[in-house]
């Protein structure tokens, strides 16, 4: 939360919410809990509230307070309504995954916006957003664990990047495959200590930023060859 709040490049904001730190604490801190269809739902849900919050407050230009209890409250609606009539399978749920970020990554053109100057200190907002997410905390027996933790850096991203939400949807949304390959190498080294599948699970985060830009240079020079605009 720090870094977000320091930095003024919208698309290193987007970045860095699309690190999977908050859930290698989580395991880390849990070392027995298992990688189920609940975190990638969780991770979808959270590219949603983004994107709903882009919708209500960049577009329809709703008031932030207005914008973030709508998205809330269809993040908890549709977490509990999971929970009550049951998970999905996990290989289903990681192959959707997969597929929104094939469709995201065809239709990706970087949207660079500006990030205006800082008005409070990044400590200051650092620590009054942590006491925030600790509300979803509280929600882990309503929406399930997974679903409670996958939001702890939504309020802060959307609050402090609110004048560049659309960068951060469309970089996070490109950076789901990062993520979803941190969960399913996790949860095939099952069995091993933590440190052996927390190494393997960053590295198969690093290999997903190398195939993200592998493919955008692919992409762009198709659409080089097609005689496309290039995006910068």
């Amino acid at each position: 939360m720090f870094l977000m709040a320091s930095t003024k490049n919208a698309r290193l904001r987007g970045l860095l919410v699309s690190l999977p730190v908050p859930l290698t604490l989580i395991l880390w801190s849990r070392p027995a809990m298992s990688i189920t269809a609940g975190h990638v739902l969780g991770i979808v849900l959270l590219a949603g509230f983004f994107w709903g919050n882009w919708l209500l407050y960049g577009r329809l230009q709703l008031p932030l307070v207005v914008s973030m209890g709508v998205t809330t409250a269809c993040y908890v609606v549709a977490g509990s309504f999971t929970r009550r009539v049951g998970m999905p399978p996990y290989w289903p749920a990681l192959g959707c995954a997969v597929v929104w970020f094939l469709y995201v990554v065809l239709l990706y053109r970087p949207h660079i916006q500006t990030v205006p100057p800082a008005r409070l200190p990044p400590w200051l907002k650092a620590a009054g957003t942590f006491a925030v997410c600790l509300f979803f905390f509280s929600l882990a027996k309503t929406i399930g664990p997974a679903l409670a933790t996958a939001p702890l850096l939504s309020y802060f991203t959307v609050i402090e990047c609110r004048k560049c939400l659309q960068t951060i949807c469309l970089e996070f949304s490109r950076y789901v495959i990062a993520i979803v390959a941190f969960l399913a190498v996790y949860r095939m080294a099952d069995g091993q200590v933590f440190a052996v599948r927390a190494v393997l699970s960053w590295a198969a985060v690093l290999a997903s930023f190398a195939l993200i830009g592998l493919l955008g240079r692919v992409l762009r020079r198709a659409r080089g060859a097609a005689g496309q605009p290039s995006p910068a």
